[in-house]
């Protein structure tokens, strides 16, 4: 005490104290969820996609098409089942390749986050990271396969009951 003038018993700073400090961050609108619909959405879709050639095989642009459900569970995490079904035909030959998919994902927004949960933002920005399996026809064949996935999802509001998202 004498060598450095600090008293050691008296009331003093104590770093310990603000250590892991919570964040200070918007609160946002209410997240109501009463029954289970709410904060429930269905996902219906339709669009292209394309496969990288593989070995001497090209394929088509294919048709794809997709249903699935979500639910956010709260302000920042949602749950999202997806079916997706995609038809290509195979450029040397015209075979035709059908792929089932079923995708399990987990969200967060992170946009919700940082700003606060706001049912009337008209742009949000989620990560999605999940798990999957795949089921392809080709000629008499059945093929299998499992998959992950990792990305962003972009969503715009174009009304109180649509959204676009990509």
């Amino acid at each position: 005490q004498e060598q450095t003038g600090i008293d050691r018993k008296g009331p003093g700073f104590n770093a310990m104290n603000y250590t892991m400090q919570k964040r200070t961050r918007p609160k946002g609108t209410p997240f109501i969820s009463e029954k289970f619909s709410d904060n429930s959405y269905i996902i219906a879709g339709v669009g292209a996609n394309f496969l990288y050639p593989r070995a001497d095989y090209h394929y088509s642009l294919g048709k794809s098409v997709t249903l699935g459900y979500g639910k956010w569970v709260n302000p920042y995490n949602a749950v999202r089942l997806t079916l997706n079904g995609n038809n290509f035909a195979r450029k040397e030959d015209n075979a035709r390749l059908l792929v089932g998919s079923f995708y399990a994902s987990h969200m967060f927004n992170f946009i919700s986050y940082l700003g606060g949960y706001n049912l009337k933002r008209p742009f949000e920005i989620s990560t999605v990271e999940g798990i999957g399996y795949n089921l392809t026809y080709l000629k008499g064949s059945l093929g299998h396969s499992f998959g992950a996935h990792l990305g962003l999802n972009f969503e715009i509001a174009f009304s109180e009951y649509a959204d676009f998202f990509f």
